[in-house]
């Protein structure tokens, strides 16, 4: 707001400095909820994470109060910048900024001052799945809470945040595709589109797929021999025509009906103690050789594997 009263006049109409107010605005915002979301969320976990199972009651209703209600764009100063900058672009430049004033096509077609309010923390999360253990009791509510810690503070070393650089440590890089005119990567990042009747964790809203019929392969070391292990993958989508081996088997049949969360689903593979072989394992996932079309059928947000005792 200083920048922009100390520059009124000849540069408050001129796009270009529209654009750096706008940018500006707009992460002086994000990174103010960031910070009071992100200090809530930690609140949250660390109350139910000292919760005992005969005070789950008061957990809940603490962790929820922790998380409390956040700062929206309509009670924002800095969010309220923001728009009015998109309306100066809108008139300046005709940059379409939102679908509602500027008609722009989509929200993920550039009107990103509709997504200003988009949830950057897990706090939304939980607090559906606080909702849903309120109404609950015993073994229900404590997998709740179980399900809230493990995918929002994972512990495991065996657990891959597969879409989220720096955390995706057993996952086996691909050579480019050499065959094609421009040489191009066979891995892809991509984002989950919001689903405004699903609110998804952080962890499941970005993904790695791959290209060009190349597999996705992620490799372990220093498992226990003698023991099996249950794989728990969340796809970005349907992985129904996906092949799934462990150390070159045949293919692996879901250990138990996948749940369809959103867009995300969720499916688990028994893997036997007799593909383990000195403590290493192969998982290797396919798509349908010659799909033609985008050929983005693969695609895997969160991997963890879990040891059966």
């Amino acid at each position: 707001m200083a920048l922009k009263a100390a520059n009124s006049g000849a540069f408050d109409k001129n796009w270009r400095f529209q654009q750096l107010l706008y940018r500006g605005y707009y992460d002086a915002y994000v990174q103010k909820r960031l910070r009071a979301e992100t200090a809530s969320q930690k609140k949250a976990l660390a109350i139910l994470r000292t919760s005992k199972p005969q005070t789950t009651d008061a957990a809940i209703d603490a962790a929820i109060a922790a998380l409390g209600s956040h700062t929206k764009c309509s009670s924002s100063e800095l969010c309220k910048h923001v728009q009015e900058v998109a309306d100066d672009l809108f008139f300046s430049i005709r940059m379409q900024l939102t679908a509602s004033r500027h008609q722009a096509s989509a929200v993920d077609r550039g009107a990103n001052a509709d997504s200003v309010d988009e949830p950057i923390t897990d706090c939304p999360w939980i607090l559906q799945r606080l909702a849903a253990a309120r109404v609950t009791t015993g073994t229900a509510r404590a997998t709740i809470i179980r399900q809230v810690l493990n995918t929002i503070a994972p512990t495991s070393a065996l657990y891959d945040d597969v879409g989220q650089p720096g955390h995706q440590r057993h996952v086996v890089p691909q050579p480019p595709a050499l065959d094609r005119p421009v040489p191009s990567e066979r891995i892809y990042s991509g984002v989950v589109k919001a689903n405004t009747s699903r609110v998804l964790p952080m962890s499941w809203k970005s993904y790695l797929g791959t290209l060009f019929d190349a597999p996705m392969v992620m490799r372990y070391a220093s498992l226990q021999q003698g023991h099996g292990y249950i794989l728990h993958v969340i796809y970005a989508k349907s992985a129904q025509e996906l092949t799934v081996t462990a150390n070159d088997s045949a293919p692996l049949s879901p250990h138990c009906e996948s749940t369809e969360m959103g867009p995300c689903t969720r499916v688990s593979y028994e893997i036997s103690s007799c593909f383990i072989r000195k403590g290493k394992l192969k998982m290797q996932w396919q798509a349908p050789v010659g799909l033609g079309g985008h050929g983005r059928l693969l695609q895997i947000a969160a991997t963890e594997l879990v040891i059966v005792e």
